[in-house]
């Protein structure tokens, strides 16, 4: 908290991967939501707090035009509930509330690691080293062979192939890559 009684963080505009910011100095992205309450605006001003959620996906639907993305995204549906639906069906529809929770973490977490256009083993190693709160390993126990079938429903559902062969041709025609939005 400076002099002035307030909260003011330092927005980092290439402290991570993609095209996300990152708040260091206080970190205001990772604020429990126990914590939230205590923040308050100014008179005359208005606190707004943004969920980033899917905003690389949406983009990265956009300039690839995946129709079952845009689709999604269009008619308000959670994109990762239904691919949740696609590969475990049955099961996620009869599994308990914070079951579901941990399974549309764990597709959540494979769609970015593949939409980035990481191979299985990539991906493989992304989700058996990720971890909870407490620091736990969530998924230490899957295969690569159950991350390759995930990985190619996703290829299939998503449909991200032809914008990165489209994209690697024109870096080889090219030998560099335009910004898709700012040119």
């Amino acid at each position: 908290v400076l002099s002035d009684g307030r909260v003011h963080s330092d927005w980092n505009a290439h402290g991570t991967l993609g095209w996300r910011l990152s708040s260091s100095n206080t970190n205001l992205q990772n604020v429990p939501n126990k914590l939230r309450d205590i923040f308050s605006e100014e008179p005359g001003w208005c606190l707004v707090g943004c969920d980033q959620a899917q905003l690389e996906l949406r983009l990265g639907a956009a300039l690839a035009r995946s129709e079952s993305y845009l689709t999604a995204f269009r008619e308000r549906r959670d994109a990762h509930m239904e691919f949740c639906l696609d590969i475990y069906g049955d099961e996620f529809r009869k599994a308990t509330k914070d079951h579901q929770k941990a399974l549309r973490r764990f597709v959540k977490e494979l769609t970015y690691a593949s939409e980035y256009r990481a191979e299985p083993e990539t991906v493989h190693s992304v989700l058996t080293s990720s971890e909870d709160e407490d620091e736990k390993l969530l998924y230490p126990n899957i295969t690569i062979s159950q991350v390759a079938a995930m990985h190619r429903k996703w290829l299939a559902r998503a449909k991200f192939d032809s914008w990165w062969e489209a994209t690697d041709a024109e870096f080889a025609r090219k030998g560099y890559l335009v910004d898709p939005i700012l040119g």
